[in-house]
């Protein structure tokens, strides 16, 4: 229960962080919130089991809702898919793929872009906030176990996995840039390798192996990277994560 609160408390922080600070200080902010949620084991819990089997594509539609001719954002009544779309958004501002001052003016319309953030935060992290506390509160009494001890065991990789995986994840970054592909696709499979890179990176096994399955059915069919990612598999297969 301690390490739950302590996990939120650090959330919380991050999150009002990030609602009090000015518009074009909130890159570093966001960054900062997914730092705090990496490194909380408790946290990670949450956020992997609300992305499982989380189409993006699919509920990213679904949030988005007419009133006349504008377009507004509204997050999905489940809490889960709440906090896995929230996740995404985050990651997406973050990494670049959706700049985040056109998604709060696009959606979260206002005379002024201040008016718009307060509009983004009311509706997009005081939610997210909520919905993780809600999902702490439920998991702080079932044991979410590998070794039946009642703490979460991370399994991590060796360190030199992400070294020994840049050059794969970089040739792979060119070939999804330069093959024929539909644009959604192509935006889809760059996601989902730049999901690869970042939990390499962590050198999470599960994530790694979630993030390369989903990957690889991305790129079903694209014999132009089906070497390439037979090279990164074998890596990944060294490491025991596959």
């Amino acid at each position: 229960m301690a390490k739950n609160e302590d996990a939120f408390a650090s959330l919380t922080k991050a999150c009002e962080d990030f609602t009090n600070s000015k518009v074009i200080m909130t890159s570093q902010k966001i960054t900062q919130i997914l730092k705090v949620i990496a490194n909380s084991k408790e946290l990670q819990n949450i956020v992997n089991d609300c992305v499982l089997n989380f189409d993006y594509q699919k509920e990213f539609k679904l949030c988005v809702k007419k009133i006349g001719r504008d377009s507004c954002f509204e997050l999905s009544p489940f809490e889960k898919k709440s906090v896995a779309m929230v996740i995404n958004l985050l990651y997406y501002f973050d990494s670049g793929a959706i700049n985040f001052v056109d998604f709060l003016t696009y959606y979260f319309k206002a005379e002024r872009k201040d008016e718009s953030f307060k509009k983004f935060c009311a509706a997009i992290i005081e939610p997210f906030l909520k919905n993780v506390n809600i999902l702490l509160k439920r998991t702080a009494d079932v044991a979410i176990t590998d070794d039946g001890s009642g703490d979460f065991v991370p399994i991590k990789t060796d360190a030199a996995i992400v070294d020994n995986t840049k050059q794969n994840i970089s040739k792979l970054f060119f070939l999804i840039n330069d093959v024929k592909m539909n644009e959604t696709d192509r935006e889809t499979a760059l996601f989902m390798l730049d999901g690869l890179r970042y939990c390499i990176e962590l050198r999470e096994a599960k994530l790694i192996k979630i993030a390369f399955i989903g990957l690889c059915r991305c790129l079903d069919g694209k014999k132009s990277m089906a070497d390439e990612l037979y090279k990164l598999e074998d890596i990944l297969r060294k490491y025991s994560v596959l």
